[in-house]
């Protein structure tokens, strides 16, 4: 398989900074906030709130770790061209998620993604408040650590452990939540429904040479889910 490499890459100091925020953003940070919280509050803490000290703290472990690799990122984007782009990003990312979200549903008719019903269920309380999570911060967040962390520093190692990985991980941690409640099946059912957007993401990264563009991406994808959530 090719290899390649972007053409801004992280420091030495920024991936090792990266790798050590990587096992508490995935797990350490939820389950330390919820405790904290608990601890804190004279109620039990709500998913709003902890979603909120979540993305809060990511956003900020984010900026001071990335934040000289994301200002080089979208100080030389060039935004006409991935802005002339995005129509076609986003019809190639739905057309491979309507495929993937068929086969999932013709292997379990009633199946339903826990991770959007539970945004469903904060959105009914506080859409605006979702809509700054999933349209502002969790691009952010999640692009910086799963393609500028993990997909840029792994695609020279080929573009095909690169993209696996970067799939697998971006995937994993949209269900890890809810490995006590869902089945066997309905993990990796909930894991292929995320894929489509890995794959997408990371190529539009690929192709631009920007980080940026994935991050429009996503915004956009995560913008539409919103709106199309509100209207239900």
């Amino acid at each position: 398989m090719e290899r390649r490499t972007l053409s801004v890459t992280m420091t030495r100091r920024q991936v090792i900074a990266g790798l050590i925020f990587l096992p508490f953003y995935l797990i350490l940070l939820s389950l330390g906030l919820e405790l904290l919280l608990r601890a804190v509050l004279p109620e039990e803490p709500t998913a709003a709130q902890l979603n909120a000290c979540f993305y809060a703290v990511s956003a900020v472990a984010i900026l001071l770790i990335f934040g000289s690799f994301l200002r080089q990122n979208f100080s030389r984007t060039d935004w006409r061209r991935v802005f002339r782009s995005l129509p076609l990003s986003l019809l190639i990312y739905y057309g491979i998620s309507v495929a993937v979200n068929s086969v999932v549903l013709l292997l379990q008719p009633e199946f339903a993604n826990e991770n959007n019903n539970a945004i469903l269920g904060i959105m009914e309380t506080s859409p605006i408040f979702v809509v700054i999570l999933s349209v502002i911060l969790a691009p952010m967040i999640e692009e910086s650590i799963f393609r500028g962390l993990i997909f840029s520093n792994l695609l020279r190692f080929g573009r095909f452990l690169a993209y696996a990985v970067t799939a697998l991980g971006f995937a994993a941690i949209h269900v890890v939540g809810y490995l006590g409640i869902l089945s066997a099946l309905e993990i990796v059912l909930s894991i292929l429904q995320y894929v489509p957007a890995a794959v997408v993401l990371c190529a539009v990264y690929e192709k631009h040479d920007t980080i940026a563009a994935p991050m429009l991406l996503h915004a956009c994808i995560n913008l539409i889910a919103c709106l199309v959530m509100g209207a239900m």
